[in-house]
């Protein structure tokens, strides 16, 4: 036992992935700053957050770490998407940018 208890470990751990800047929540911010679909990108990530979490706390981790196939089709659909997503967000222009140049930014109503 590493002298730490449990409970105060994983709030930790929850503390800080809830503290690092990830893909998402760079979405949520860039989707807020141009003013498009904020209740429906806020209420998809909740979603998603619940889900993940709530098939992390199942097992799904040792089911997919125990198979082999599930393994290796779960990394490379990862790496996959990430990479997709990565291009496609290298290929947009910044929204910042286009905010310091003037152009005009729609406004969430």
């Amino acid at each position: 036992m590493s002298g730490i208890p449990a409970i105060f470990e994983g709030f930790l751990f929850g503390a800080g992935l809830f503290c690092a800047m990830g893909p998402k929540d760079s979405f949520v911010i860039r989707q807020a700053l141009v003013g498009r679909y904020i209740p429906v990108v806020i209420f998809i990530c909740v979603a998603s957050d619940i889900l993940l979490i709530s098939l992390g706390v199942v097992g799904l981790g040792r089911l997919v770490s125990e198979s082999k196939m599930l393994l290796v089709v779960t990394v490379w659909g990862g790496a996959g998407y990430l990479l997709w997503y990565g291009a496609k967000t290298l290929a947009r222009p910044s929204i910042i940018r286009r905010c310091r140049l003037g152009r005009k930014v729609r406004k969430y109503r």
